[in-house]
């Protein structure tokens, strides 16, 4: 009850009614990202268990959200090619009210989980209300920091995969880059902006 009160809180806000308003504040996004992890897991408890990496796949299944995993190739290749989108790393479909995160399976782990932390972003910001069919991507283009949208998702991944006290837990014990990325499941350019952004690094 408390989870199912807590994700309803998240996702739709705690006025009377669902909000539909899209968030495009990166530190909302980041609140949002906390509360997301919080709901679900325990930070002391991961730290205690050495169980650093967050669990998407926890948080996919509580959120009712299909994962698939494929190539990028033959049709849909084609189609993206079309749009000038020849670089997709993921993309969340909604259609009608079911929701989809495709993952571009030929790309390494670690960018395939920031991936799907920045489309569950993109789904708890409510970045494709308004439509009954509609894509996000995240590709080339999502990097430039030029669309909100994109930063908000970027800000939500970076906060979901490396919450704060695991991060300077971590640091503590090692004083290495790749040693918090390895732990977390992130690249090291992940947890080297991470550590920068926490003022753990200079």
């Amino acid at each position: 009850m408390r989870l199912r009160k807590g994700l309803s809180s998240l996702i739709f806000g705690k006025k009377e009614g669902f909000e539909m308003v899209k968030i495009l504040d990166k530190k909302v996004a980041e609140v949002k990202a906390r509360e997301l992890y919080n709901l679900l897991f325990d930070t002391t408890r991961a730290i205690w268990n050495m169980n650093f990496e967050t669990d998407l796949e926890e948080i996919l299944d509580v959120l009712s959200i299909e994962k698939v995993e494929g190539e990028l190739s033959g049709e849909m290749k084609k189609a993206f090619e079309a749009l000038g989108r020849d670089d997709v790393s993921g993309f969340l479909m909604k259609e009608n009210e079911t929701y989809t995160i495709f993952v571009n399976m030929n790309e390494p782990i670690y960018r395939q989980r920031f991936t799907i932390a920045h489309e569950i972003g993109h789904f708890i910001l409510k970045h494709l209300e308004g439509e009954e069919i509609s894509i996000s991507f995240r590709d080339e283009h999502s990097k430039t920091g030029s669309d909100p949208k994109e930063v908000a998702a970027n800000s939500f991944a970076s906060e979901l995969l490396m919450p704060r006290e695991i991060v300077e837990h971590l640091f503590m014990m090692s004083g290495s880059v790749s040693s918090v990325a390895k732990e977390m499941g992130v690249s090291a350019m992940s947890a080297e902006f991470r550590l920068r952004k926490l003022g753990l690094i200079s």
